[in-house]
């Protein structure tokens, strides 16, 4: 008996960090940090703790702990979630550490007083040597699939790509950088076309999205309802972006493309990465979607505070084919800042970018994308980093002169430990489509998008903010008369 009450004593007094934070701190310090971004707008109900799991991204010296837990809050009163330009899904998104698909309730055109919302969230606590300490909301990092071994006999198609994997390795020590991204080319040219002509013979559409892990491919993932797929068979495809994205379009490999409205409006026109392409003025827009600001970041300690700074230093500014890339340019050129002004021009996509950032071989990483960005949200949360404004004179000259660029905030709470309001130019998510699509076609498409409905619960974020009454806002090309016919009647409803 006097073994066991050493035992147990012993165990009462090993340090706070074996054990994990009680649910009634997490429930404090939520609401500390929902306070922070939306003020009284929120009660917190419940919160259950869904377990914990050690921090293997903290330092060597610290102890951490990520709590898992879910939260139901009221709403106070009245508040739209999906505004373009105050703390919204974003921000709440940030603040509770939510995972893909983790907040229910959101709705489209705002919440009343009295809804209740509800979240898969998580945190990450430091024990300071008495008691546990909130560092930052958590982010949840999608599982990778398993790899299996299958021993049967392989299809053609397996056979043929390991032939082309067999090819690719045969190739020479030392291939030539322009050599690599013919081949990285051909080869995302390739998947597309397969993917598209497999979608079409089954009577559906491929939409040209985005990157892997990029906010557009989540988007029309969390648009594709199950219910939809029993009727029509809608395949993303994965692309390097906006500049892409238009060729598929006008190509006719796809029916649909999601781009920034400024690279639209390029592409209108034939000017930019469009000159040698000529103007495509069979270019139609459904609508905009969302707005996605342009983010400036650097390393909190770096000298960098204004774009003036970023002369003579490296910066990202993404692959070629994205339309951030040519966004980006411009707002540097906007800043008398042309090539020759800085020392480096990378074309890394947003997370190598974001690792080159920490690793200290860039110095910026430019990035046109909605709120909030997994990939930035995972790099605030573990990294000392800033959001750098653009010159308010820029705003307002780029606003003034392409109706695309929008002045607009990146708003305190987007990201862990932004605490400040960031100054800077957005451009509309459109979705664009041909004039060859029939009216009826278009205004058909213009109904389920703008009518959808939990999109942030089906994993995007940035579908907090698609509202027919913004489906003007930003746009660089003409609307399709279908999509006008639709909106008309969505407006007399």
């Amino acid at each position: 008996m006097r073994l066991a009450t050493i035992l147990a004593t012993a165990l009462l007094l090993l340090p706070g960090c074996d054990r994990a934070p009680a649910g009634d701190t997490v429930k404090k310090d939520l609401s500390a940090r929902l306070a922070e971004s939306f003020a009284d707008a929120f009660e917190i109900t419940e919160v259950s703790r869904r377990g914990t799991a050690k921090d293997i991204s903290a330092p060597a010296d610290q102890s951490r702990r990520i709590v898992y837990f879910d939260v139901a809050m009221n709403a106070r009163k009245d508040i739209d979630l999906g505004s373009w330009d105050t703390p919204g899904a974003a921000s709440l998104v940030s603040t509770l550490g939510a995972g893909p698909k983790g907040i229910v309730g959101v709705k489209s055109g705002g919440n009343k007083a009295g809804d209740e919302i509800r979240a898969h969230g998580s945190a990450v606590y430091q024990w300071d040597g008495k008691q546990w300490q909130s560092v930052v909301a958590a982010s949840y990092t999608s599982p990778k699939a398993p790899v299996t071994d299958n021993q049967a006999a392989r299809p053609p198609s397996e056979v043929l790509v390991a032939a082309l994997q067999a090819t690719l390795r045969s190739l020479p020590p030392g291939t030539l950088p322009g050599s690599n991204t013919v081949i990285q080319e051909e080869l995302q040219r390739a998947v597309n076309n397969i993917r598209a002509r497999l979608t079409h013979l089954q009577d559906g559409i491929a939409i040209a999205a985005g990157p892997e892990q990029g906010q557009y491919l989540s988007f029309v993932r969390a648009l594709v309802t199950p219910d939809l797929e029993k009727r029509l068979r809608v395949t993303p495809l994965i692309t390097a972006g906006s500049v892409e994205n238009l060729r598929l379009l006008r190509s006719g490999e796809v029916l649909f493309a999601l781009t920034q409205a400024d690279i639209a409006a390029l592409a209108f026109a034939g000017n930019g990465p469009f000159g040698k392409d000529g103007a495509a003025s069979e270019l139609r827009a459904l609508g905009s979607l969302y707005i996605e600001p342009l983010h400036v970041i650097v390393l909190n300690g770096s000298p960098v505070r204004s774009i003036a700074d970023l002369a003579g230093r490296r910066i990202n500014v993404g692959p070629v084919g994205s339309g951030s890339r040519v966004t980006a340019l411009h707002v540097l050129e906007a800043h008398g800042l042309g090539r020759d002004r800085v020392r480096e021009i990378g074309e890394l996509t947003l997370a190598p970018a974001l690792a080159a950032l920490r690793a200290g071989r860039t110095d910026a990483v430019i990035e046109v994308i909605g709120l909030p960005s997994d990939e930035i949200r995972n790099a605030f949360a573990t990294l000392p980093l800033r959001l750098v404004p653009l010159d308010y004179a820029v705003i307002e000259r780029l606003s003034q002169d392409t109706p695309a660029y929008i002045a607009t905030l990146v708003p305190p709470g987007a990201y862990p430990r932004l605490e400040t309001s960031t100054s800077t130019i957005g451009v509309s998510a459109i979705l664009a489509t041909t004039a060859d699509l029939t009216a009826a076609e278009a205004a058909s498409a213009t109904r389920f998008v703008y009518t959808a409905t939990d999109l942030v619960a089906r994993g995007s974020a940035q579908g907090a903010q698609v509202n027919w009454r913004k489906a003007r806002t930003g746009l660089s090309i003409p609307m399709h008369e279908g999509a006008e016919r639709a909106l008309a009647e969505l407006r007399a409803r």
